[in-house]
């Protein structure tokens, strides 16, 4: 009976990290599939980031960076910030500016630390996951999605 239920319980954990593989494999290859889309829209509006591609996947979060050659660095910490300047930073407007219409040319993920990344001509776009809450969400055209949390 012991043996039974110990093999019982080794059949389901292999089942469980075989799940999970198929899975994350599918996660990585839906984030590469990001590379050849343009960016249809982008905003970054009450606090959190929302990026919808031409394949239909949808992207929201809370905390990101841009960096690249065509413009300063600015974050979500920037958002409406002054900075001794004439006028708040407007985020939404700057990354319409540079992404909006834009093709992907690459996409990842960090499985160490969460945070998924995708480029457009010169400019990189990182979504950070700071915590283990459900800080960025995105969701693939075909259905499947992932919270942050889920590294």
């Amino acid at each position: 009976m012991f043996l039974e239920i110990l093999f019982t319980r080794a059949i389901l954990l292999v089942i469980f990290v075989n799940r999970r593989c198929v899975l994350e494999k599918q996660f990585l290859d839906n984030v590469a599939s990001l590379v050849g889309t343009k960016i249809i829209s982008v905003t970054d509006i009450d606090s959190e980031l929302a990026v919808t591609f031409s394949n239909s996947t949808k992207l929201t979060a809370t905390y990101w960076r841009v960096s690249g050659e065509r413009s300063r660095r600015f974050s979500s910490f920037d958002r409406n910030q002054k900075y001794g300047l004439e006028s708040p930073i407007d985020t939404t407007m700057l990354l319409q500016k540079l992404f909006a219409g834009q093709s992907v040319v690459a996409a990842g993920f960090s499985q160490t630390t969460g945070d998924i990344w995708f480029s457009v001509d010169g400019q990189k776009v990182e979504i950070f996951n700071f915590s283990s809450y459900e800080v960025w969400e995105i969701e693939f055209g075909d259905g499947s999605g992932q919270l942050s949390n889920y590294v």
